[in-house]
């Protein structure tokens, strides 16, 4: 499901904060880092890692490292909240009650997921 995430991962190009001018070695040397550090973080939330899921969904949400993609930080949060975690629940909840991030359809499965925690005793969720 998110295998086609490596291809469309967007670094944010240091050349927009300067006017278009070729960036420094230094803003080169840190843009190819933010690259790997963006490509480890997608490993790990897509080996199911939760703690990796939220703070993939956290750099869409914000647009950090990565092109803003509301859509994406609520599959990301969604897959996280579906493992039990807090923050990630916590996210999903604020950009559902704000109308944001939902792709036509995907509201059934955030209710799912929100249902399965309210029967698993996630008291917050039954919200």
């Amino acid at each position: 499901k998110k295998e086609g995430d490596k291809e469309l991962i967007t670094i944010q190009q240091s050349t927009r904060s300067n006017g278009g001018i070729k960036p420094t070695m230094k803003e080169a040397q840190n843009l190819n880092e933010g690259v790997k550090s963006i490509h480890k973080l997608l490993k790990r939330a897509e080996r199911g890692h939760a703690e990796s899921q939220y703070k993939l969904g956290e750099k869409y949400r914000q647009g950090i490292e990565v092109e803003q993609d509301l859509f994406k930080a609520n599959d990301w949060y969604t897959e996280a909240a579906g493992q039990g975690h807090k923050k990630s629940r916590h996210e999903l909840e604020t950009m559902l009650n704000n109308g944001q991030g939902m792709r036509p359809g995907a509201f059934e499965g955030v209710r799912h997921v929100f249902l399965q925690l309210a029967s698993q005793g996630h008291a917050e969720s039954e919200h």
